[in-house]
């Protein structure tokens, strides 16, 4: 229920007013939070997000003109409600082109608020889902360029990358001198290296396995972290897997996802800590979360971590292809993948339909 809540912020010198609006708002569909001041909303807005604020025009320290415009810098996403007591055409004009969605003029019915605070709510998610879908529309025109180039560079560099590491493999195995054996095992682990790149990119290109045979939920929960059981010992990482509602048939595809998600989640985890693997059945459904107690994901990365050549891992550790990689096969798939992260963790949570529902069930 709590991530339904709409978020609303009223400014007001008043403090009559500020506790009106607290209290004609249910608490079980509005979180309402309350400043006495431009300063002190500019502050909340800064460190909260809010879908809609409500700002009195006269304020000491900072007034509602300013505010709206201090909104407007810090977060243009938040559609803004102005208070007047001196309300005109000319005015509401003024404001709007200043950044405010709609005027109060005292004195206002409840019922005015209610319409006006709900047209503001409507706003606000239409302009959301807007711009969430100007952003896949972006990164699926940004996809597909990019996987052209990536398709032929991989084709071009696999060829002689072949040759030259079964060259550098037979000339180890007929070199005895150690200086010069140790030189050729560096040169094969950044061969390796270099084909591990070569193979990101041909499955971001081709997104390789979207269309796999259906595999069982607990066959994908038990297989996906099996590749890095001996890493986990070597680094005291403790593994936790449940699966509730039973098992049931999922996209072969999802495999692949998981076990990056786990890979990601080992690589997060310096040395010991837990990764849990959870995943749900209902009557359409699947959900895997993912979970690890790592150091979390930096707020600014989180809206980029999808993009393809993105990556916070330390330089030469992640080409930045898979989580990107992921969410093609996911979406390919008709489901979802979302992430939640601070300080104490990160949590991946993958939802699909059922490899044996009907679509048209599953929507």
């Amino acid at each position: 229920m709590t991530a339904d809540l709409k978020h609303l912020l009223i400014v007001d010198d008043d403090a009559a007013i500020r506790g009106f609006f607290q209290e004609i708002f249910p608490k079980d569909h509005y979180r309402v939070d309350c400043a006495s001041n431009g300063e002190e909303a500019a502050r909340r807005i800064a460190r909260k997000s809010y879908d809609v604020v409500v700002t009195d025009l006269c304020m000491p320290k900072m007034d509602g003109i300013g505010l709206i415009q201090e909104i407007q810098r810090i977060d243009s996403t938040v559609t803004v409600v102005a208070i007047t007591g001196f309300g005109t055409i000319k005015d509401a004009v003024s404001l709007m082109k200043t950044g405010a969605f709609d005027v109060l003029t005292k004195p206002f019915s409840l019922d005015e608020i209610r319409v006006t605070i709900d047209k503001a709510i409507r706003h606000h998610d239409l302009a959301k889902e807007n711009r969430e879908l100007g952003r896949k529309l972006e990164t699926s025109e940004k996809l597909a360029a990019i996987g052209q180039l990536a398709a032929g560079v991989a084709h071009e560099i696999n060829n002689p990358l072949d040759g030259i590491m079964r060259f550098v493999n037979l000339t180890l195995e007929r070199v005895e001198d150690d200086e010069a054996r140790g030189n050729l095992a560096d040169a094969q682990a950044g061969l390796t290296r270099i084909g591990g790149i070569v193979k990101d990119l041909l499955s971001f290109a081709r997104c390789i396995g979207a269309d796999a045979e259906p595999e069982s939920l607990e066959g994908v929960v038990g297989d996906a972290a099996r590749p890095f059981e001996s890493a986990m010992r070597d680094k005291s990482v403790s593994l936790e897997t449940r699966i509730a509602g039973g098992d049931a048939a999922v996209p072969g595809a999802v495999l692949h996802v998981v076990s990056n998600l786990v890979k990601n989640a080992l690589d997060a985890l310096e040395s010991g800590g837990h990764i849990a693997v959870d995943a749900t059945v209902d009557h359409a459904h699947a959900t895997i979360e993912v979970t690890d107690d790592g150091p979390g994901i930096p707020a600014e990365a989180i809206e980029h971590i999808f993009e393809p050549f993105y990556t916070t891992k330390r330089l030469g550790h992640g080409t930045g292809l898979g989580l990107s990689l992921c969410q093609q096969i996911v979406e390919k798939q008709g489901g979802t993948i979302d992430v939640q992260s601070d300080e104490s963790g990160t949590r991946f949570t993958v939802r699909v339909p059922l490899a044996d529902v009907p679509a048209a069930a599953a929507v």
